[in-house]
């Protein structure tokens, strides 16, 4: 029968508990890592999982008509803001649309927010971006657009907001959606719903800068 020194003894134990350690640190991390990410949602914090992808995230706005985000764009290429109001589809971007806008956005965090404003006689879009408390811009511009009587509405309206729960990233080679505001049908009295066919509305998305831009 083989025997075992005192020593050899201990030195099996020490590497048993060591073990025994290292799996119970891995689980406790596990644990640990998932209730950060619960704590980065609830706080409205971005969880990125690729730097080099866009990354967005919904936080409060200041009431109806009013939406901000909390943004990562890859810091290494340059991004604009585009709005179309026409024509606006149930997914996806319009067909044709004018290019409005060549409002670029910084690379990095940022926070982004749109708000549908009185303007006058009509309507306008407000946009404000800022980076660690310092502003990047802030303008209002005229929403022109073919019927804007629907933006006196209360309700009836249908929206599609991006980040509203979680993070969510996208290929930075197409544009990424953070809000879609249509005007809703009515199919009975006091129910509203979504309009299949492309209505009147306020599409916010990011695109990529051309290289000459």
């Amino acid at each position: 029968m083989r025997k075992f020194s005192l020593l050899t003894l201990l030195f099996a134990i020490s590497i048993v508990a060591l073990l025994v350690g290292l799996v119970v640190t891995r689980s406790e991390l596990a644990v640990k890592s998932a209730r950060l990410k619960e704590l980065l949602q609830e706080m409205r914090f971005l969880d990125i999982d690729d730097p080099a992808k866009i990354n967005a995230i919904s936080i409060p706005g200041f009431g109806q008509k009013s939406w901000r985000w909390r943004l990562h764009l890859p810091p290494d290429r340059r991004f604009r803001i585009r709005v179309a109001f026409d024509d606006i589809p149930a997914q996806g971007l319009p067909v044709g649309s004018p290019d409005r806008m060549v409002c670029e956005l910084p690379g990095g965090e940022s926070i982004l927010t749109a708000s549908i404003v009185k303007n006058g006689d009509g309507w306008g879009l407000s946009l404000f971006s800022e980076s660690d408390g310092q502003q990047n811009f802030d303008f209002v511009s005229d929403i022109q657009a073919a019927n804007t009587k629907w933006l006196a509405k209360r309700g009836g309206c249908s929206q599609n907001l991006t980040g509203h729960s979680t993070t969510v990233d996208g290929n930075p080679n197409k544009p990424f959606i953070l809000v879609s505001y249509r005007d809703g049908i009515s199919p009975t009295p006091g129910v509203v719903a979504t309009n299949p066919a492309p209505t009147d509305g306020v599409l916010i998305w990011i695109q990529e800068m051309e290289p000459n831009r």
